[in-house]
């Protein structure tokens, strides 16, 4: 912030990460398989960093992050790729 700039994180809201409010109630992104609605809940300010969550209880509701103790999802890679850019 003390060079003008604004530093924004985006975030899975993994099970059990408390946020504020709901900044974006829905937000659309393509899928390979349609499209998720996610909506963007509101986080803290650390150290001049705001932080959100994306909220897709489909994709990060789960018991683990990568996985369970049995294993691996299989869909981590899809789970992912909301953070990544699209390009046509």
């Amino acid at each position: 912030m003390k060079l003008g700039h604004e530093v924004a994180v985006f975030l899975p809201r993994y099970r059990g990460v408390k946020s504020a409010s709901v900044v974006m109630p829905s937000l659309t992104i393509p899928r390979a398989r349609g499209c998720a609605f996610p909506a963007i809940r509101n986080g803290a300010v650390l150290r001049g960093v705001r932080y959100f969550f994306l909220d897709d209880p489909f994709y990060f509701d789960r018991d683990g992050i990568y996985g369970d103790k049995n294993r691996e999802f299989p869909d981590n890679a899809e789970r992912f790729t909301e953070f990544s850019p699209r390009h046509n």
